[in-house]
């Protein structure tokens, strides 16, 4: 094969990857806009002992 072919090959799959990766992106960029939707739920244990009154 020539170098031109060579080089045209990596070209092609240099884009490749950029547009698969920014595919990636959009999706990670929608997922981060749905979470800002819901409720945020807790994450700590509910407590059983009672708290202290002053």
């Amino acid at each position: 094969m020539s170098r031109s072919v060579v080089y045209a090959r990596r070209a092609a799959a240099a884009v490749a990857i950029g547009v698969l990766a920014m595919g990636c992106q959009e999706s990670a960029q929608e997922k981060a806009a749905q979470t800002h939707l819901t409720p945020p739920t807790p994450t700590a244990p509910a407590s059983t002992a009672p708290s202290p009154s002053r």
